[in-house]
């Protein structure tokens, strides 16, 4: 008996540690985040414009091409709850900073809270390599083996018999969505995610997520930053199935709270400057083509507009296209 306890006790200890170790290793793996939290502390000092949002501004747009020295802090399916965290948290290391640039799209402000969704695992990202210590240290958020699909994978990464899922170049800019899908994927992502994101919206939600940018909104202002929103493009298929309850509801409160909050909103949803070419599926830009033309337009409008006072009041009260 004595020896049959022993060896349960040393088969559960090595099993223990056996995920321990793995645990210290996978957090070795540079990811998206701690990219991120390197930037910041590396080059926060003389950051002038940091770029805020989900998959849109992570694949869309791109921190080398924007006319000041910018960093892209945003994140895959980032809400602006996060947003407004990163912002809270680092705002205060980033003491040149001019401008903050923010995607708002169909679903932001209906977005549940992340840890209430199928992606909560995302939110370990945020307590372990970008310090945001919104959970308490033991939860489940502490932990990368909480969630074991990823942690698989990174494990087999690890043994190189797969690549990561989620890659970021130096200054925090999404790689992998390069050249468009086929044209047959490209028509029907756009009413399949269009449908998703139905589903997981709820309305009843604006309140609380437009919260989020009414503070952020009241830390600009004290700092003297312009807080710059836009929405923006989408593939044809995507629009054409898209709910217009959920697009108009969104576009009429963020126009009316960059009117009352001295933001500019560029509405870009169905700007025809974007062509088949430039998407990577129907929700998102693709790298080397759509988010390049995307930071040009909408970093060529900024500047213009932020001096001209007049060109920035009809923006934002109008949200309208550029």
């Amino acid at each position: 008996m004595k020896l049959f306890l022993f060896r349960m006790t040393l088969f559960c200890l090595i099993i223990i540690g056996s995920f321990a170790i793995g645990e210290i290793l996978v957090r070795q793996i540079d990811n998206p985040y701690s990219v991120k939290m390197k930037l910041i502390k590396e080059q926060g000092e003389n950051t002038e414009t940091i770029l805020l949002g989900n998959s849109h501004t992570f694949y869309g747009l791109r921190a080398d091409l924007w006319p000041n020295k910018a960093i892209n802090l945003s994140n895959v399916s980032q809400p602006l709850a996060y947003d407004r965290r990163i912002i809270e948290k680092y705002i205060d290391s980033l003491p040149n900073l001019k401008n903050i640039v923010m995607q708002v799209s169909l679903t932001s402000l209906f977005d549940n809270d992340m840890e209430n969704t199928d992606e909560w695992w995302r939110c370990t990202s945020y307590q372990l390599y970008m310090d945001l210590g919104v959970h308490p240290r033991f939860s489940r958020y502490s932990f990368e083996i909480s969630y074991l699909p990823l942690y698989s994978n990174k494990i087999q990464s690890l043994l190189h018999l797969t690549k990561p899922q989620l890659v970021a170049d130096s200054l925090g800019n999404g790689l992998g969505y390069d050249a468009p899908l086929p044209d047959s994927e490209l028509e029907e992502s756009g009413p399949k995610i269009a449908n998703g994101h139905k589903k997981s919206s709820d309305m009843a939600r604006t309140s609380h997520n437009l919260a989020h940018l009414v503070h952020i909104s009241k830390l600009c202002k004290d700092r003297g930053i312009n807080l710059i929103l836009y929405t923006q493009p989408e593939y044809k298929s995507y629009r054409s199935a898209a709910d217009p309850v959920f697009m108009n509801k969104m576009r009429d409160v963020i126009s009316k709270f960059a009117d009352q909050y001295n933001a500019s909103y560029f509405f870009l949803y169905d700007d025809p400057r974007f062509k088949r070419e430039d998407f990577y599926d129907a929700d998102h830009l693709n790298h080397y083509k759509g988010a390049v033309k995307l930071t040009t337009i909408l970093s060529d409008t900024i500047s213009k507009t932020l001096s001209d006072p007049l060109s920035e009041t009809l923006n934002r009260s109008l949200g309208r296209n550029i």
